[in-house]
């Protein structure tokens, strides 16, 4: 996974590095799961009545 290093590196100052490294372990295995098929992305749009 590519992390662009500006943002890793203010992200892991602001949060520390484990924090940085747990959300990577994460967002990964989001992806997997995507790349499985066991994710389905959908957006709702609301508008209000009246």
């Amino acid at each position: 996974m590519r992390v662009r290093r500006g943002t890793h590196t203010r992200t892991a100052s602001e949060n520390g590095p484990d924090y940085v490294t747990q959300m990577l372990e994460g967002l990964g295995r989001w992806v997997k799961g995507a790349d499985r098929g066991h994710l389905t992305w959908g957006i709702f749009h609301f508008q209000k009545s009246g």
